[in-house]
């Protein structure tokens, strides 16, 4: 079945917004955003430093949105090349 695929290759959003933790005005209106923006079918590109959360982030937007049932693939853009991105 496909949640036991999802499970065993690990394409599966664990995280919700009830996991961020932070009560700083900047990471309610973060929240806020992502939860606005997670029903649409837009991609969302989400940048910032190393161990901040993003991916964090990304897993709560992906668990908000309609597509929760669907697989969840994280890629990190770092690890592609130059070529590839242009």
């Amino acid at each position: 079945s496909r949640v036991l695929a999802n499970k065993i290759t690990g394409y599966h959003a664990l995280f919700t917004f009830d996991d961020i933790i932070g009560e700083s005005e900047k990471i309610k209106e973060i929240i806020n955003l992502a939860k606005l923006y997670a029903p649409g079918k837009e991609s969302i590109l989400i940048e910032g430093e190393s161990g901040t959360g993003k991916e964090l982030l990304a897993q709560s937007i992906h668990n908000y949105s309609e597509r929760r049932s669907q697989p969840f693939i994280a890629l990190n853009c770092a690890n592609f090349p130059n070529e590839l991105i242009d």
